[in-house]
């Protein structure tokens, strides 16, 4: 078996570790022995002598990775950390940029004008990847309000006050509604709040929500110097309140529900947030949770969202905090901190932070499935359904030995781990409970779609109605007719055999100690292949996210406060980077062929045709998107963020399987 890292790396990695203990590890890999990951947290150990290192090894992603690893490492120590090369030099890792190039197949064959790490729009790169990775999509809330001043009075939500003129709208926030009229602001505690989320630029087919006098006004949004601020609106004119007086602008949209539903008229949805700060909400969803518990020094940074006409994301505004205190914010037309402007400097510390978190959900998904691929390998071995046997023998292939990595280098429960360490990418200890109860809540669902209702943070509707994750949310669709079909073929072959198979299947992830048996959703192969194919997708957003790693303006963040790259930021850019080494062909998301050996189905019968049904729909999907996606005019800039979707190989992109970190 190939070592599981690097001859540096390894070395760097067990620095310090008694020679007799590394020795007899060693020997014991060479000597063929089982070998049992270290847990990735307590009570995790697979029963009945299953889920062993070696078991389902795969030498030829292997081979790929401790090479690359090898050479990443060497070139880091000596082209950059030798040559004390500072953060500050946006060509410091340019060495990086071309070693992997040059390693990862697909990379060298894009065309001269294409960026294969992207340009130093950061802002640009934040909504692009923010509108196409669920690993950062996750982290989006909905926007609170309507609309947002920037006075430092924030939200404030469109609401209809009832006054003694009839209904007006206006601002809301708490227990308070503020209302214009007759040149004024007033206030009041009587109001209701507008349901609407969907901003027009006409009122056509709206219906007026007030009556002010007799007349029938909108809710609106009127763009002031103020921010956008909650008003009222009647043809061409906004009145909003500010300030205790009431102002009148042109320059507003009306609030109201889209007639149509087709998603053709102008719209600017309710807008999304990415909150990294925010010490007292009680309710913090999981990327909070994970930035309170970091570590890392610097800025924290609040983005404000809204949704573009067409789609897509446009940064409204961002508040910084610096040790808890909010900063004023810099004059946006000088350069700040090494970047061009203080918006391009705070949106590479969020895409930082969002690697981060990205990094944790990563972790989990290895987690998840070594659990699930070695309990289907499991319920099905034993029983005469050699056609499902197969194909799990194939799912789990090197899935134990990446889980090793990932408990050993990510994770780590000794506190020293990528993600548990400030030596890794800057996160504590403190970070692992929360590792643990989102896998937890994983476990209890049933289905890709309760997942996905706890994987984001925002509704699905919400997202879609705004184009983020579309290609996503394309082949999650795909996947769930696929899990209908591969049950289905099981159930036609032999029912009983399914039936034994699912209660087998059940037990086992009962008796795993990865979540509480009497609270495992995960009871039928439909459910585990429904689970697997969606967390494998997901998985394949890994291999642009990475390539960031060597932007210095990006990985500055591990650590900001140290000038130099030293051997700590090599030790988690090579770990990060080897992500995007050891691509099979046809080793994708219920792939029909045995990946890298040739074109060889991997099981038999009606499965297998399920299984080609899949890979082909999937095939398609992925032809025309890469088809649209080279014709974008920033394609050259952002398309390392955008590729995940294409054809397996463009770009060195894949939809893969949890085969490799």
């Amino acid at each position: 078996m190939a070592a599981p890292w690097g001859g540096s790396l390894l070395a760097s990695l067990t620095a310090g570790m008694p020679r007799t203990v590394l020795a007899l590890a060693l020997a014991l890999v060479s000597a063929g022995q089982k070998e049992y990951p270290k847990p990735a947290y307590p009570g995790l150990v697979l029963p009945y002598e299953t889920g062993a290192v070696n078991d389902g090894s795969n030498a030829a992603v292997n081979d790929a990775v401790n090479p690359f690893l090898g050479k990443f490492m060497r070139t880091f120590g000596g082209a950059v950390v030798a040559m004390k090369a500072l953060k500050s030099d946006l060509a410091s890792l340019d060495p990086l940029k071309q070693l992997v190039v040059a390693e990862i197949p697909g990379l060298s064959d894009m065309p001269p004008s294409y960026n294969h790490f992207g340009n130093d729009d950061f802002a640009a790169q934040l909504c692009v990847i923010l509108e196409t990775n669920p690993f950062f999509t996750a982290s989006l809330t909905p926007r609170a309000g309507h609309g947002h001043q920037t006075d430092g009075q924030g939200d404030f939500y469109c609401a209809i006050a009832d006054t003694e003129w009839g209904t007006i709208p206006g601002k809301a926030k708490g227990n308070t509604c503020w209302y214009a009229y007759g040149g004024l602001e007033y206030f009041t505690s009587n109001f209701t709040i507008v349901e609407e989320q969907h901003l027009f630029t006409t009122c056509d087919g709206l219906v007026a929500q007030a009556n002010q006098n007799d007349e029938a006004y909108f809710a609106a949004v009127a763009e002031t110097e103020w921010g956008k601020i909650p008003g009222k609106a009647k043809g061409q004119t906004c009145w909003y309140p500010y300030g205790g007086k009431e102002h009148l602008t042109s320059n507003f949209k009306f609030v109201g529900h889209d007639p149509h539903g087709d998603g053709t008229r102008a719209r600017a949805g309710g807008g999304f947030e990415l909150v990294s700060y925010d010490p007292d909400n009680k309710n913090a969803p999981y990327n909070l949770k994970i930035m309170r518990d970091m570590g890392r020094t610097g800025p924290q940074v609040n983005f404000r969202f809204s949704v573009k006409p067409g789609g897509g994301l446009a940064i409204d505004g961002y508040d910084v905090f610096e040790n808890g205190v909010k900063i004023a914010q810099p004059d946006e037309s000088k350069p700040y901190g090494g970047s061009d402007s203080p918006l391009q400097y705070f949106a590479s510390a969020a895409l930082y932070d969002l690697f981060y978190v990205a990094q944790t959900l990563h972790g989990s998904i290895h987690v998840m499935h070594y659990v699930l691929t070695n309990a289907l390998k499991y319920a099905s071995s034993e029983s005469e359904d050699a056609a499902l046997n197969k194909w799990a023998v194939e799912y789990n292939s090197n899935v134990n030995s990446k889980y090793s990595a990932v408990t050993k280098v990510l994770i780590a429960l000794d506190g020293e781990g990528l993600l548990t360490s400030p030596k890794g990418l800057g996160g504590t200890f403190a970070t692992l409970p929360h590792l643990k109860a989102n896998i937890e809540a994983w476990g209890k669902c049933t289905s890709a779609v309760e997942f996905l209702d706890h994987w984001f943070q925002s509704p699905r509707k919400d997202l879609e109605a705004a184009g983020l994750c579309s290609e996503f949310f394309k082949h999650t669709s795909s996947g769930a007719a696929f899990s209908v079909a591969a049950s289905a073929a099981l159930e036609t072959a032999d029912s009983s055999k399914l039936a034994t198979t699912n209660e087998k299947l059940k037990e086992y992830i009962g008796a795993s100690g990865a979540w509480a048996p009497e609270e495992n959703g995960i009871k039928t192969v439909r459910s585990l292949v429904d689970m697997m194919v969606v967390t494998g997708l997901i998985h394949g957003g890994t291999l642009s996210m990475t390539r960031l790693l060597n932007k210095p303006q990006f990985f500055r963040w591990r650590n900001i406060e140290e000038k130099a790259w030293g051997m700590d930021d090599a030790k988690s850019s090579a770990i990060g980077l080897s992500t995007i080494m050891g691509v099979q062909k046809d080793k994708h998301v219920a792939g029909s062929i045995m990946g890298g050996i040739g074109k060889w189905a991997i099981t038999n019968g009606p499965l297998q045709k399920a299984l080609e049904i899949s890979d082909l729909e999937s095939l398609k999907l992925q032809q025309a998107y890469q088809a649209k996606i080279v014709q974008r005019d920033d394609y050259n800039d952002v398309g390392f963020l955008l590729t995940d979707y294409c054809t397996e190989g463009f770009d060195g992109k894949q939809l893969t399987l949890a085969t490799y970190i």
